[in-house]
């Protein structure tokens, strides 16, 4: 049994831990692909 929590515990760290690091990572690269994708769209568009 604490063997499980102990991994539980590793393992929501470690999400939490990610989350504060890539999340704002994932959101700048997300928002930048978007970004150039709306461009290219209206590139065509005009």
């Amino acid at each position: 049994m604490q063997y499980i929590n102990s991994t539980l515990l590793y393992k929501v760290l470690l999400i939490y831990f990610l989350d504060r690091n890539t999340l704002p990572l994932l959101a700048t690269v997300a928002y930048s692909h978007i970004h150039k994708e709306n461009q290219h769209k209206l590139l065509h568009t005009k």
